[in-house]
């Protein structure tokens, strides 16, 4: 079954962007360790969900990876 363009165009418009819960819990985690950065800054390439100017980086919040807890390390190999 194959969905039309009313239907495409309203599920894409759906999809939020911008203050997802991730994005929201990250800022937030970020705020308490007074951090001082930007959300959704358009002057960046890609305009990504949190960037910290003076350090020149930039945070991408993806829906899988956001299902770890934040404020937890993450041990990598």
């Amino acid at each position: 079954m194959e969905k039309t363009e009313e239907q495409i165009s309203f599920n894409m418009s759906q999809i939020k962007c911008k203050n997802t819960l991730i994005e929201r819990m990250l800022c937030e985690e970020l705020k308490k360790r007074k951090l001082r950065f930007r959300t959704n800054d358009k002057t960046v390439f890609g305009k990504p969900d949190v960037v910290f100017k003076g350090k020149r980086v930039a945070v991408f919040c993806d829906s899988v990876f956001g299902m770890v807890s934040i404020g937890k390390t993450i041990k990598r190999n």
